[in-house]
């Protein structure tokens, strides 16, 4: 329960921030694009404890975490194209 206040509290937040920056103050697309960060991360997050969990040493683990992050907020920048955009 705490972990979700968390959560909301800090998606909360950074839309809050997002929409300040944002010349035209557009809060639905502050608000979409704090809840796409903080679920990048939380993505990220979990994929660094599997590799902890599995005994993957950090300093081993570093190249290919700082990959995916990049990746991951490549994918928020710049969307994510035709990924899986195939006929219905």
């Amino acid at each position: 329960m705490r972990a979700a206040a968390f959560d909301r509290r800090a998606q909360s937040l950074l839309a809050a921030e997002l929409a300040a920056q944002d010349p035209t103050h557009d809060e639905l697309t502050a608000r979409v694009a704090a809840a796409q960060l903080l679920a990048v991360r939380l993505t990220l997050i979990g994929d660094n404890h599997r590799r902890m969990l599995a005994g993957e040493r950090a300093a081993d683990a570093l190249p290919a975490a700082l990959a995916e992050a990049r990746h991951a907020f490549a994918l928020v920048e710049q969307g994510l194209g035709d990924y899986c955009a195939g006929a219905a």
